[in-house]
């Protein structure tokens, strides 16, 4: 779902997700005759339903609260996290705002290497932590000793960085199980 304040550029979201089509569905069937839309551009499949739609609307609604309380766990996590030699938080520049969708940590210093074994020791706490990067240019169809070696820093992100659990329904007291549980002074 795309919100947008500029006409000009809301239709032109509209054609482009139904193939960019010149005209809509509803358009060309409630036309009294033929009705021939051409593509004028590359367009794509981004239709949606509108059960899909609703559910979207409503969550549009609850979308403040749901950024409020994933920015104060974020900050929860921040404040002694950042306190971690082994571990480097998110970065929020000036003047902007994130919307932690996920909270991610690189890990450096020998923890890096150890970032797997880490994630294995959280997921017998039944702590469920992903990768944080999933480098495309790594995958079987795309692996090429070209693009690895073009892409330094996302190899490194790649191989470093997890992201640990961030939902707006987490209490604090999940909050600090991860966060002790990350902090032990075995990791």
């Amino acid at each position: 779902m795309i919100t947008a304040k500029d006409g000009h550029l809301a239709e032109r979201l509209r054609r482009l997700r139904q193939h960019a089509m010149s005209m809509s569905d509803v358009a060309r069937h409630h036309s009294k005759q033929i009705a021939l839309e051409t593509y004028d551009e590359v367009g794509f499949n981004y239709r949606m339903t509108d059960m899909q739609a609703a559910v979207g609307i409503a969550q549009l609604e609850r979308l403040p609260i749901l950024l409020e309380t994933r920015h104060y766990l974020a900050t929860r996590y921040t404040e002694p996290l950042q306190q971690t030699p082994w571990l480097v938080v998110p970065f929020v520049p000036d003047g902007s705002r994130h919307n932690y969708q996920s909270y991610m940590v690189r890990l450096v210093g020998d923890a890096a290497k150890d970032r797997d074994v880490i994630m294995q020791e959280l997921l017998e706490r039944n702590i469920s932590t992903r990768r944080a990067l999933m480098a495309i240019h790594r995958e079987l169809p795309y692996r090429s000793a070209a693009r690895e070696a073009a892409l330094p820093i996302t190899n490194l992100v790649t191989e470093t960085a997890m992201i640990v659990p961030l939902f707006h329904q987490m209490t604090e007291t999940e909050q600090d199980f991860v966060i002790d549980s990350l902090l032990e002074p075995r990791l």
